[in-house]
């Protein structure tokens, strides 16, 4: 007996008086209509499938025979084949709570630059010169010379400013740092002349105590070192949205000296991305996957309300440890310092949406009344008139970034100061 549904018997219909005379049922032609028409289906589908899957295939075997080439040589979990969530967190924090562990081990140094301190990790040595290579997608690179002072701070030693001079401390990274360009070209240096013309002839210190791979708790504890000593007028904290609100992550709250933590950032190994058996299986998958996707799971993750309350609460216990040392007169601002994607408008900040880190931060301080600066205009307008704000690959301001920054940085310092 045919089990076809179509072969069944045409059911009857039902009028008033009973059961009627049979509907009539497809005919041999509907059926035969019925299974092309399953059989198209069938094919769209199959069609599809190759469509996506023979790409992928050639793909996949393209990467494979590139790979020496593909892969970056840079320490990170491609070359090596390790699991690239816990790549992302030894890239993010990991590396540099082993930087810190082997220094701490060997309190003379590494590469004679740092030294070993309890409360930040490590501070420049003070009165050296270093040189730090600089990828600006040349094949030479560029190779910057940095001074530093008899306090560590950046720039050649100088006698203390005279009294009555306006004294501004710049604390931050390695924005404020300058990487990239020299000495007189950060913006602290910048702001130092731009504030000189502004206010003369009252003298103006501006000391940078930017250092490269700092985070909010190492910047904390150089609020509370450096303030004592230099007893400034004006602190500004410089604040970077693309790795502040995952330095945190790098030491347990509230512990002096610092104590890494080792779990804070589990979170960033376990997104999907690096989870699916895409990303121990195939090269394809895996290359995509760190070259880009990290960055997205990165920027992801430095939104969290929680990241950018520490960053907040960091900031705002730099103001108290200020007023404390210094008392109420003291004034304090932030420095918001917009990234590349940001400044140029690319596809990536479409994508990633990294300006809600910026406007998380800063509700959150001017909420609790803190005077905020963020560029942003500034350096969109000169990148529109052609000049380059950011180093190509590096991605740190140039020297015509930091002017831009500084100049933008004068009125809102003469702001703080005559709002005293």
């Amino acid at each position: 007996m045919s089990t076809d549904p179509l072969d069944s018997p045409a059911p009857r219909a039902t009028t008033p008086d009973g059961p009627g005379e049979p509907t009539p049922g497809p005919t041999a032609r509907d059926r035969a209509i019925a299974r092309r028409a399953a059989l198209r289906r069938r094919l769209r589908r199959a069609l599809v499938v190759a469509l996506l899957v023979v790409p992928a295939q050639a793909a996949e075997g393209f990467v494979r025979l590139r790979w020496e080439r593909l892969a970056p040589d840079d320490g990170g979990p491609l070359r090596s084949g390790g699991s690239l969530g816990a790549g992302l967190i030894h890239e993010t924090v990991g590396k540099h709570q082993a930087d810190i562990a082997f220094l701490w081990r060997s309190p003379t140094g590494y590469d004679l630059t740092y030294l070993a301190d309890p409360t930040r990790g490590f501070w420049p040595r003070p009165n050296h010169r270093f040189v730090r290579p600089i990828a600006d997608g040349t094949p030479e690179g560029r190779a910057v010379p940095s001074h530093t002072d008899r306090r560590g701070l950046r720039g050649a030693d100088r006698p203390d400013p005279p009294e009555g001079a306006l004294r501004v401390l710049v604390v931050g990274d390695s924005m404020s740092f300058g990487e990239g360009v020299l000495d007189d070209e950060a913006f602290p240096a910048a702001l130092e002349q731009g504030l000189a013309g502004a206010l003369a002839p009252r003298p103006v210190r501006v000391w940078n105590a930017g250092v490269v791979s700092y985070g909010p708790v190492e910047e904390l504890a150089t609020v509370e070192v450096l303030v004592p000593e230099l007893r400034p007028d004006v602190v500004l904290w410089q604040f970077t949205p693309a790795n502040d609100p995952t330095d945190v992550l790098r030491w347990r709250e509230g512990r002096v000296p610092l104590e890494p933590d080792l779990e804070a950032a589990r979170p960033l190994g376990e997104h999907w991305l690096f989870q699916t058996w895409l990303a121990r299986r195939s090269k394809l998958w895996r290359l995509l996957a760190w070259t880009h996707g990290r960055h997205a799971v990165r920027y992801q993750v430095m939104q969290r309300p929680e990241l950018l309350d520490r960053c907040a609460a960091a900031i705002l216990a730099g103001r108290e440890a200020a007023r404390r040392l210094l008392g109420p007169d003291v004034r304090f601002g932030v420095l918001i310092a917009p990234t590349s994607a940001q400044v140029e408008g690319s596809l990536a900040e479409t994508v990633l949406g990294t300006r809600a880190i910026n406007d998380g931060l800063r509700a959150r301080v001017e909420a609790a009344g803190v005077p905020v600066c963020e560029p942003r205009a500034a350096l969109q307008a000169a990148h529109a008139a052609g000049e380059l704000m950011f180093i190509p690959v590096d991605r740190h301001w140039t020297a015509a970034g930091h002017r831009v920054v500084a100049e933008a940085l004068v009125p809102f310092v003469r702001g703080l100061v005559e709002a005293r």
